[in-house]
C-alpha cells in the first residue's frame, strides 16, 4: 500500500477562520507546553518524557485549561504525536532539535478521522458549517488523516492523506545519470543541461521594496500586518516556483527512464564553500600547490 497525499485549497468563511484559528492556537499550546516540559524534565532531572506519557498528561491539561476541550480531542492527541515525531528524527540525525511553534508563521492541525470530503465541500468535527473546497481532482485512495494548513500568506489548504494501490509506470530500456550544480539546475549523462531558473534573484527588486514596507508601519497596526502578508506572498510565490520546476523535471525523468543515478555531494554544502585562492601543502622537501578545484570520474549504471 502505497500512501500520496493531495492538496486542496479551501475558502472559509470569517466564522470558520475564527474557528479554525482557535484550533490552530489549541494545537500550537499543546505542542508547546510539552516541548517546554520535556525539555525542563531533561534538564533539571535528567528525566526522558516519551510521546506516551504525554499522551496520559493530555486529560489533566484539558482539565486546567477547559478552553482545550472546545476543540477535536483527537487534534490535541496528534500534536503530541507530530512532537514525538520530531524528536525521533532529532535523534536519528535527521532534523534540527524541536523549536517552539510561532502565532505569525505557518500554521497547521490534523483531523485523524471523522471528516467528509464530497461535492465541493470538507466536514471536520466540531464544525457546524462545510468549508468550500477547490475540488479539483478526485481522490486516488482511501481517506486517512486530514491537516489543515494556513499558510504565512493567509492562504488555507487540506492536505488529504490517502491508502492507494501502486500501479506500474510504462517500461523503459533508458537509463540517466543526474549531476546536481550550482551553474546549471542538473546536468544529465545524455549532456543534456537544465538551466538554473533563479526564481530568487529576478524578484530580489520586488522584494527589497516589500520588505522596507513593514518598517514604516506602526507596531501592531493592520497596515504592518497586510505589508507582512505581501512579504509572505512573495516568498511563497518564488516557492511555488522552484517546487514546479523539481516536480516537472523529476517526473519527465522516471517516464523516461527506467533507471536515475543521483551522486551523493551535498548541494547545500556546495553552496558554502568559498572561492578563496588555491591552498598549499609543505612537506618535508618542498611545497606543493593543490588547486581547490577536483574532478570525478563517475559511471553510471
Amino acid at each position: 500500500m502505497l500512501h500520496r497525499a493531495y492538496r486542496y485549497r479551501i475558502y472559509p468563511t470569517e466564522d470558520q477562520k475564527q474557528f479554525l484559528e482557535q484550533h490552530f492556537g489549541c494545537c500550537r499550546f499543546v505542542y508547546n507546553h510539552f516541548l517546554a516540559l520535556r525539555a525542563k524534565k531533561w534538564k533539571n532531572e535528567q528525566i526522558s518524557v516519551s510521546g506516551f506519557d504525554c499522551k496520559g498528561m493530555l486529560p489533566e491539561l484539558k482539565r486546567q485549561h477547559p478552553w482545550l476541550a472546545e476543540v477535536n480531542s483527537q487534534s490535541l492527541q496528534a500534536a503530541v504525536l507530530n512532537l514525538e515525531s520530531a524528536y525521533r528524527r532529532f535523534f536519528k540525525g535527521l532534523g534540527k532539535y524541536p523549536r517552539f511553534h510561532k502565532k505569525h508563521s505557518r500554521q497547521a492541525c490534523s483531523v485523524p478521522q471523522n471528516f467528509v470530503l464530497a461535492e465541493g465541500k470538507l466536514r471536520i468535527p466540531k464544525l457546524k458549517t462545510s468549508i468550500r473546497i477547490k475540488h479539483h481532482r478526485l481522490l486516488g485512495g482511501s481517506p486517512k488523516n486530514l491537516t489543515i494548513i494556513k499558510e504565512s500568506s493567509g492562504k488555507y489548504y487540506a492536505l488529504v492523506v490517502c491508502d492507494c494501490e501502486p500501479k506500474p509506470l510504462p517500461a523503459s530500456p533508458h537509463s540517466v545519470g543526474v549531476d546536481l550544480g550550482l551553474k546549471d539546475l542538473a546536468v544529465l549523462s545524455s549532456s543534456e543541461k537544465i538551466e538554473q531558473p533563479k526564481w530568487l534573484r529576478k524578484a530580489e527588486k520586488r522584494l527589497a521594496k516589500a520588505q522596507c514596507r513593514p518598517s514604516r508601519k506602526v507596531k501592531g497596526s493592520n497596515n504592518r500586518q497586510k505589508s507582512r502578508v505581501l512579504v509572505a506572498r512573495l516568498h511563497e510565490h518564488i516557492k511555488n516556483q522552484r517546487k514546479d520546476i523539481l516536480h516537472k523535471l523529476s517526473h519527465r525523468l522516471i517516464i523516461e527512464n527506467r533507471v536515475v543515478s543521483i551522486e551523493g555531494l551535498r548541494v547545500s554544502n556546495m553552496v558554502k564553500n568559498r572561492p578563496t585562492a588555491p591552498t598549499y601543502t609543505h612537506s618535508s622537501k618542498k611545497s606543493k600547490q593543490v588547486s581547490s578545484s577536483c574532478s570525478y570520474t563517475r559511471k553510471y549504471e
